[in-house]
C-alpha cells in the first residue's frame, strides 16, 4: 500500500503544474503569433519580421516549462519492453536509477543555462535582430523550466523510493510499469 504524500511533495507538484500552465500559455501565444504572421504575409504581403525570433524564444520556453508537467502526468515517451522483462522490483530499481540520471542531466542544463542567462543579464546582451530583446529573458525561462523538470524528477525519485502514492490522476504507481 502506498504511503500518504508529504506536504513538500504536494507543494512541488503544484509548482510543476504552474510551470506547465505557463508553458501552455507560451504555446498559445506562439500559435497566435504564427497565425498573425500567416495573415500578414498572405493578406498584407509583408512579414512581421520579429515573428521568427519571438517564436524561437517561445518554443524554448514551451519545451522546458512543460517537461516537468509531462513527466508529472506520465506522458513522456518511454520504452517499457525492458521493464516487462525484468519484473516489478527490478523495474522500480531501474526506474529510480534512470530518474537520478535524468535529474543530473536536467540539473546540469538548469545550472549552465542559468549561468548563461546571468552572463547575458550582466553584460546587457541583446538579441541579434534589430529589436534588441534582452537575451536573459528567454534564457531565464529555459533555465527555470529545466530546474522545474529537475524538481519533478526528484519528486518522482522520492515517490519510487519512498513508496508514496502518485499525485491524483498523475503518474502510474511505481512497479506498475
Amino acid at each position: 500500500m502506498a504511503r500518504t504524500r508529504p506536504a513538500w511533495m504536494n507543494l512541488g507538484e503544484r509548482i510543476v503544474s504552474a510551470a506547465g500552465i505557463l508553458g501552455a500559455v507560451c504555446l498559445a501565444v506562439l500559435l497566435l503569433l504564427m497565425l498573425a504572421e500567416l495573415v500578414s504575409r498572405n493578406m498584407l504581403n509583408r512579414s512581421l519580421h520579429i515573428t521568427w525570433e519571438i517564436s524561437s524564444y517561445l518554443m524554448s520556453a514551451v519545451v522546458f516549462l512543460t517537461a516537468g508537467s509531462a513527466l508529472q502526468h506520465d506522458v513522456h515517451v518511454r520504452v517499457s519492453a525492458l521493464f516487462e522483462l525484468i519484473g516489478p522490483r527490478a523495474g522500480r530499481l531501474l526506474d529510480a536509477a534512470v530518474t537520478l540520471v535524468g535529474f543530473a542531466v536536467a540539473a546540469w542544463i538548469a545550472y549552465f543555462v542559468g549561468v548563461l542567462a546571468y552572463t547575458s543579464f550582466s553584460n546587457n546582451t541583446m538579441s541579434w535582430s534589430g529589436f534588441g530583446i534582452p537575451l536573459y529573458l528567454p534564457q531565464t525561462a529555459s533555465a527555470l523550466g529545466a530546474a522545474i523538470f529537475a524538481l519533478q524528477l526528484i519528486l518522482r525519485f522520492a515517490r519510487i523510493v519512498g513508496g508514496y502514492a502518485p499525485a491524483a490522476s498523475h503518474e502510474t504507481p511505481a512497479g506498475g510499469l
